[in-house]
């Protein structure tokens, strides 16, 4: 059996264990390190995080609304095992985190990448930070989505992915109250499927989904097979914010204080 060589890269200059996203008494804020990425085929094995502090800040519009996030743009480059060896490749990807104190209190994890596997079937999982914030009760999903984009890159007429999440064969999970492994999986999707040339496949969970109890983070993780020198893109994006009704009641609330106070 062939050893499987593993190494570890350290990306930012931060080394602090989260970093907060707004600055308030009970300030939202993700954990490092804010990206995992792991490859692995008969070639080695290949892991590297990304730290917050590589991240840039910046604002982001969730309907209508700005609130401001942390990004970082994903390079292109090869994943290499500790011996050197060749793994697999990221081609260009992107993650962000918005979290919002204000309107509709919207918190978002947006994770997209696209990949090339190595010259082996090529196993990849990218886990994102735990994204944590004052508890939202009665929350529902403003979007659960994601698409993607499978190509025979090599030409030989077949290319294939094959989610790791469940038995259905999907990629992607949307998680909550809970870093991955653990509680709770709320949502799995995009499941496997084959193409002989370039096919995309988009799938999503109904908006207005409701989330019992309360929500108090939220994080995702892609987790995928891709056959030999192919290539693979998938975009996704989670939206949790608080029911129309808890808005209201926070609204009332607020404006009772207020009143109170003069």
């Amino acid at each position: 059996m062939q050893k499987l060589l593993s190494s570890t890269r350290l990306i930012g200059m931060s080394a602090v264990a989260g970093l907060a996203l707004a600055s308030s008494a009970n300030a939202q804020s993700v954990t490092d390190p804010a990206l995992t990425i792991f490859a692995s085929n008969g070639t080695g094995v290949h892991n590297s995080t990304v730290l917050l502090g590589a991240f840039t800040a910046g604002s982001f519009t969730i309907n209508t609304f700005s609130y401001p996030s942390k990004v970082y743009t994903i390079p292109t480059q090869n994943l290499l095992d500790g011996g050197g060896n060749f793994i697999a490749k990221i081609n260009s990807g992107s993650v962000r985190f918005t979290s919002g104190t204000t309107n509709e209190h919207a918190q978002q994890i947006l994770l997209n990448l696209n990949v090339t596997a190595g010259t082996s079937d090529t196993t990849f999982t990218f886990t994102t930070g735990l994204m944590s914030f004052t508890g939202l009760a009665s929350a529902m999903t403003l979007a659960t989505t994601t698409s993607a984009t499978l190509t025979d890159s090599n030409g030989s007429g077949f290319a294939g992915y094959s989610g790791l999440q469940d038995g259905l064969f999907r990629g992607y999970r949307a998680n909550i109250n809970g870093a991955i492994p653990g509680p709770t999986d709320f949502a799995h999707l995009n499941a496997g499927y084959t193409t002989g040339s370039s096919k995309t496949q988009s799938d999503s969970i109904p908006t207005k989904t409701a989330i019992p109890g309360v929500v108090s983070s939220m994080q995702t993780q892609m987790s995928y097979i891709l056959s030999a020198n192919d290539s693979f893109g998938m975009n996704s994006n989670f939206i949790v914010i608080p029911a129309p009704a808890t808005l209201l009641a926070f609204a009332g609330g607020m404006a009772g204080l207020a009143r109170r106070r003069r």
